[in-house]
Formats: structure tokens, C-alpha cells, sequence
């Protein structure tokens, strides 16, 4: 495959950025700004979804070259797309008010697992031994992870076991997120990056509206510090971050992205030690070590297999 050489650069910064998003969640959820979970979500796909219009109307994406020129099959699956990212970040940081942010970063970025159990089923790429074994060893230390959990109180002081069902919403999003991530791949084929940003936020931005109104959830009336962090987190990491991983996609197999984000967890744990004083204890880091060498024996299995397609760049 034929690859920009600032690919390796986009990437990083895009990685970079979503590293910084589960303690910005954190921030603008705990009091004194709580922030409810639907609110952070719909703030963080929506605010970036607006803040691209001008360019995607600009550029003319609006024209006959760009999402006129759509056909259902292109609309369809950017439809599905969002209505999955609106899954993910729904469940995701909803799982970051009722676990730690170690355990549930470290168990949505299970993504490659289910990127490749995707690729096997729906592509009908089956996935090698190597490959399964890394299933079975991330899939183990998940498992080991949640139980760790399963007694103790969320982090706002909720009832015992609110950890555990944290934890399995933070591995729903991950499933939501590998669906996102497969989409991309097919769409960004012929697709540009600013276009199926545009209208997957933009989706699940809608997406979220929709279920906060239906639940009853407060969408302003916020403090203002609550604001600076959900404008941050906006621009950071979903304009920066996941715009820049969704240009890789072009260029990369979805398996070898969603590994790029194995460095999330170390970014999110670190910042959640420097300025939540979450604590890092033995047992969660085996836990997360286990996991994360699981998912890199997944994605280096799979991203070796993707099939390698010359395209120009954007």
C-alpha cells in the first residue's frame, strides 16, 4: 500500500490526543461540574460535527463531487457507522462514572479483538493461531480485570458491583468502536476523511440527542469550567484525534489502528495518577498488562493478513 509519508505523524498525534480524553471526561463528570454522561458524549460528537461544517461546506462537500454524489450504500454505512460511535461513546463514558478510568479505557481499547472477530465473520478472513491465542489471553485478563472490580463501589460512591457493570459498558463500547472502525476502512476506501467525519459525528450526534431527550437528560446549565472541558474535549480528542485515526484508515487496516491506541491506557492512567490521584494498584496493572499483550498478539497477528491495496493519497 502506497502511504503518505506524514502517515506515522497523523497517527501519532491522533493517538495522542484520544490518550487525553477519558480524564477530560472524568473532569467535566465529577462534581463540581457533573456533567451527565449522555451530555459529554452528545457535546463531544456534536461540537465537532459543527465545528467541521464550514470546512466540509467550504471545500464543497456539499456539492455534486462530494455527499450529493453519495449513493445508499455510502449513506447507508455511514449511518451505521455513527449510530455505532453514538453506541461507543454512550457506553464508554457512562462505564468511566461507575469504574476507574484505568479499567475502563483498558477494557475498550479490547477493540482489535473484536475488529478481528469482525474481519473473520463478516469479511470471511478467519483469523490464524497466533491471533487466537491473543483472543484467549486478552479475553483472561478482561475477566480478571472485571472481577477486580466486582465488589467495589463506583468511583461517585455508588452500590458494591457498580464497578462491574462499568466495566462490561466500557466493553460494550469497545464492540461499538470495532464496528466504527470496520465501516471506516470500507468507506474511507473511496471516501474523503473530512466527509465521513462529517456526516458519522454529525449521526451521532443526532443518535444522542434522541436518547437524551427520551431519558430525561440535562443538555446545558452547566458550570463554566464544565464547558472548557467539554470544548476540549471536542477539539482534542475527537476533532484532532479521531479525525486524524479515521484519515489513517485510508491507508492502514483497521486492526493496525485500533493498535495504535494500546498507548491510550498508559496516556489515560498517568494522567488519571498526576491530576484525579487515581491510584494504580498491582493487581489492575497485571490486569491491564494482560490484556494489553493480548490485543498487541491480536493486532500484529491481523495487521500482518490485511491486504494491501495501492491508493493515492488525499
Amino acid at each position: 500500500m502506497i502511504r503518505p509519508r506524514v502517515t506515522p505523524l497523523v497517527l501519532a498525534i491522533g493517538v495522542i490526543a484520544v490518550s487525553t480524553a477519558a480524564t477530560m471526561i472524568r473532569l467535566a463528570g465529577d462534581a463540581p461540574n457533573s456533567v451527565p454522561p449522555m451530555a459529554i458524549a452528545l457535546w463531544r460528537v456534536g461540537l465537532a460535527a459543527l465545528l467541521l461544517t464550514p470546512v466540509t461546506v467550504a471545500t464543497g462537500g456539499l456539492g455534486a463531487r462530494g455527499l450529493r454524489a453519495w449513493g445508499r450504500t455510502e449513506w447507508g454505512l455511514a449511518v451505521l457507522s455513527g449510530v455505532l460511535l453514538a453506541v461507543h461513546f454512550a457506553t464508554w463514558i457512562t462505564s468511566l462514572s461507575l469504574t476507574s478510568v484505568a479499567s475502563s479505557v483498558t477494557l475498550v481499547t479490547t477493540t482489535p479483538i473484536w475488529v478481528a472477530i469482525g474481519a473473520a465473520l463478516l469479511l470471511n478472513e478467519r483469523p490464524s493461531r497466533v491471533a487466537v491465542v491473543g483472543v484467549l489471553l486478552a479475553t483472561g485478563g478482561a475477566i480478571a480485570l472485571a472481577l477486580l472490580d466486582a465488589g467495589a463501589p463506583g468511583p461517585r460512591g455508588g452500590q458494591a458491583g457498580a464497578a462491574i457493570l462499568g466495566d462490561a459498558l466500557a466493553l460494550v463500547g469497545a464492540l461499538g468502536a470495532s464496528g466504527y472502525l470496520l465501516i471506516g476502512r470500507r468507506l474511507r476506501a473511496t471516501v474523503p476523511v473530512r466527509l465521513y467525519a462529517q456526516v458519522v459525528y454529525g449521526v451521532a450526534g443526532i443518535s444522542l440527542v434522541i436518547v437524551a431527550l427520551l431519558g430525561g437528560t440535562p443538555l446545558g446549565g452547566f458550570p463554566v469550567t464544565a464547558y472548557v472541558w467539554l470544548v476540549l474535549l471536542a477539539l482534542g480528542p475527537q476533532l484532532i484525534g479521531h479525525t486524524s485515526l479515521n484519515w489513517g484508515l485510508r491507508y492502514v487496516s483497521p486492526a493496525a489502528v485500533a493498535a495504535l491506541t494500546l498507548a491510550e491506557p498508559i496516556g489515560s492512567m498517568a494522567l488519571a495518577f498526576a491530576l484525579l490521584r487515581e491510584p494504580i494498584t498491582m493487581p489492575k496493572a497485571l490486569g491491564a498488562t494482560i490484556i494489553l499483550a493480548g490485543i498487541y498478539i491480536v493486532a500484529r497477528a491481523e495487521g500482518r493478513r490485511a491486504a494491501r491495496v495501492v491508493m493515492p493519497a488525499e
